[in-house]
């Protein structure tokens, strides 16, 4: 059995990303060196940032009993460049990140080209027809800045976010409240 790559980007944006949308914009970023910021692309044109108040399956999945938690859905549509995204005074707190990417051959991703997705580095594969675990990783100095790899989208999952429009009870789905 294949699972194409579209497959586990939609696995988990139901895993992560709540119903209640935020506000999120990528005023500025950082290039991870100088000759790559000489490179004629438009932040605004590589970037893609969304917002949502954490899914429940999450909070549930890792213990975390505090609401507030947000998620960010990225893309770096950029070929070349590692976006870096400064979230000082934001007080997030730790995060999981969740880094979908193609494999890599001869030094260069495949792209869109790719039957295969990598997830924080590792490919995914489907054995005995069984979906593989999708682990976050874990990055609990508060001080690291966020790099978005070139060619790249996933999720970050900010538990200790405490924003105020995720602290409440989140919008039950379809089946709630279950019937007797």
């Amino acid at each position: 059995m294949h699972v194409n790559p579209d497959y586990y980007t939609a696995l988990l944006w139901n895993r992560l990303m709540g119903r209640k949308v935020l506000s999120a914009e990528v005023f500025e970023t950082h290039y991870k060196n100088k000759t790559e910021a000489q490179t004629p692309q438009y932040v605004e044109d590589s970037i893609r940032v969304y917002a949502h108040c954490t899914h429940r399956w999450f909070l549930e999945k890792h213990a975390i009993s505090k609401r507030g938690s947000i998620t960010l859905a990225f893309i770096n549509l950029s070929t070349h460049v590692y976006h870096t995204i400064n979230m000082t005074g934001l007080n997030l707190g730790i995060r999981a990140e969740y880094v979908l990417q193609s494999p890599r051959r001869k030094d260069q991703h495949l792209g869109l080209h790719s039957y295969h997705v990598q997830l924080n580095g590792k490919t995914l594969r489907v054995l005995d027809h069984q979906i593989p675990v999708l682990p976050p990783n874990w990055i609990f100095d508060r001080s690291k800045k966020l790099v978005l790899p070139p060619l790249s989208y996933g999720y970050i999952v900010f538990p200790e976010a405490k924003n105020p429009v995720c602290v409440t009870p989140p919008i039950p789905g379809p089946g709630y409240p279950p019937s007797a």
